[in-house]
């Protein structure tokens, strides 16, 4: 894939996505202050409702 194509496969984007949650949760272990835990927490909720969306729509329509 060339650098300015963007992956369209949803088993491409929900892997990343996995990959970037899990990054967040580890983001969020070593994170001190309870704003910035709350700022992390919500990239995480967000992070999943699109993940569980496309999921919802690709794989479990």
């Amino acid at each position: 894939m060339k650098p300015t194509e963007i992956d369209t496969d949803a088993t491409h984007i929900l892997a990343a996505d996995h990959r970037a949650v899990e990054a967040l949760f580890e983001e969020f272990e070593k994170a001190s202050g309870t704003d910035r835990k709350a700022k992390i927490a919500d990239r995480i909720c967000t992070e999943l409702k699109i993940h569980a969306q496309i999921e919802e729509e690709v794989f479990y329509p």
